[in-house]
């Protein structure tokens, strides 16, 4: 009998219909925090603006909008849910997505950068590739195993130091995001198998 995860990984969806933003703007040099959990604060001049990938995906907008950024990207839905749910520190940072007639979208989205880290991962346990350009981080990861009794059980959303840009979340946050029923939501027990590159 398997247990239920104290944790989930959170991401975006791989669904074909919704829209996928593949390239960084010219102002990368701050938004790589975002993926990191380092905060941005008042460095971005502006809204960060995106363009709706035209190699992959489709024109469908959801509540969590994939990418291949490392970013958390939420729609204003996903973010007023967010704000008054997660306890866990959380930058909001304005993003325009721009449609593939080079147009901005109406609606609005931000980018959701989950701050700090928390060292939990049972490395014993766990199965994972070490990053050979950064000792200490990982470079794919088949299952990742936690250590519940070093996470805060306040701390309901956060980051590994290990693999920044992965999110997890607790058990009931999982529970509370399946119920708000928000589109392009995908859960996944770390446990594995995963195939995390």
């Amino acid at each position: 009998m398997t247990s239920t995860p104290t944790h989930y990984l959170l991401a975006a969806s791989a669904d074909p219909d919704l829209c996928v933003l593949d390239r960084f703007p010219s102002i990368r040099e701050y938004l790589w925090h975002a993926t990191a959990g380092v905060p941005v604060g008042q460095a971005l001049p502006g809204p960060v603006s995106l363009p709706m990938s035209r190699r992959m995906g489709g024109k469908a907008l959801a509540d969590l909008v994939p990418n291949t950024l490392g970013l958390l990207v939420l729609s204003d839905r996903a973010a007023s849910w967010f704000r008054e749910r997660v306890t866990a520190p959380i930058e909001y940072l304005p993003l325009l997505i721009v449609d593939h007639k080079g147009r901005p979208v109406s609606a609005r989205f931000w980018i959701a950068n989950a701050l700090g880290r928390v060292a939990c991962v049972d490395r014993r346990a766990s199965r994972y590739e070490e990053s050979a350009l950064a000792p200490g981080e990982f470079f794919g990861v088949e299952q990742l195993v936690l250590d519940p009794a070093r996470v805060d059980p306040a701390r309901d959303l956060f980051r590994i130091p290990e693999m920044p840009r992965l999110i997890l979340v607790t058990n009931a946050l999982a529970a509370a995001l399946r119920d708000a029923a928000l589109r392009g939501v995908e859960l996944t027990d770390p446990a594995g198998p995963l195939d995390l590159p």
